[in-house]
């Protein structure tokens, strides 16, 4: 059997143990996320998984991502979209012959707390799980429930999001360790973001916690619909005043290629076209997830 002839459903943990490896032989400490190894706690719903996933420590995210490069895939620059919420945390690398794809992630969202700090927190739990008659490294079940739970609550107006969100309550309700999925939370950031896992689950959050009122105004805004033109006014206010007319040039008149197969110049007058009559909206998100960062505190 070669990957050109295995379905996506085998090749999903067939390249979840294959990451495991390249991650071993270049010296990257890495844990498997969400997919097969989350299934196998019965933390996610049945369904087949789009891709692979791996959170690797920070510092050798990039050795990682080389690593895979060398053993046949590509990678695909994020590149610096000014409508983003958050800082791209995943590089996504496909190959001719394996159907899936891998994101290999050097922080999660969700974890307020400093992406070094996290990884350190999450390793130092884990354990390993059997994919593919291998065992990967993977987060514990209080970790993996903290990061599936972000996963879910990250944008619960998503299609997979809105199936799983019953998922998550199971989560909640199941028999684990509270007092660790806790103390995962507390150490990493999580205790605000997964406040309805937390809520369901009856455990007490905690009324300071890592984190900045900004990080967690953009989770609020993330968790928002449409939310990419939320992103863009976040940058208008990360960015010193010298910098706006680039950014709106960014904006008004983008040079990266359309995704629908039409040309520049279309793509460009339909967005000067369309474009400021959204205006109101976005500063009206804004203000809301601004208000919800007070209201749920740290």
């Amino acid at each position: 059997m070669t990957a050109a002839t295995v379905s996506h459903d085998q090749a999903v943990p067939l390249v979840t143990a294959l990451v495991s490896v390249v991650a071993r032989d270049a010296g990257v400490r890495a844990l498997c996320i969400k997919g097969p190894t989350f299934a196998a706690y019965d933390l996610r719903p049945g369904h087949g998984s789009r891709d692979v996933d791996v959170l690797c420590e920070p510092a050798g995210h990039d050795r990682l991502v080389r690593a895979l490069c060398a053993a046949g895939w590509t990678a695909h620059d994020p590149g610096d979209d000014v409508h983003r919420v958050l800082p791209a945390h995943a590089v996504t690398l496909t190959h001719d012959r394996w159907t899936c794809s891998i994101d290999v992630h050097h922080y999660f969202p969700g974890f307020l707390g400093p992406a070094a700090d996290v990884f350190e927190v999450l390793y130092a739990r884990a354990t390993t799980v059997e994919v593919a008659h291998a065992r990967v490294p993977a987060p514990d079940l209080p970790s993996a429930a903290v990061v599936w739970g972000l996963n879910v609550l990250r944008a619960p107006s998503e299609q997979d999001s809105v199936r799983e969100i019953d998922w998550v309550e199971r989560v909640a309700q199941a028999d684990m360790d509270r007092g660790a999925l806790a103390a995962v939370a507390a150490a990493t950031g999580a205790t605000s973001t997964l406040g309805p896992l937390l809520d369901l689950a009856g455990i007490a959050r905690p009324t300071t916690g890592l984190g900045t009122p900004r990080q967690l105004m953009l989770w609020h805004l993330l968790q928002q619909p449409g939310t990419r033109g939320g992103g863009l006014l976040t940058r208008f206010r990360e960015r010193p005043l010298r910098a706006w007319p680039g950014t709106v040039r960014e904006v008004v008149w983008p040079q990266t290629p359309p995704p629908d197969g039409r040309s520049q110049l279309q793509h460009n007058l339909e967005r000067l076209r369309t474009g400021p009559a959204l205006v109101p909206e976005l500063v009206r998100r804004t203000r809301r997830a601004r208000r919800q960062a007070r209201e749920h505190g740290r």
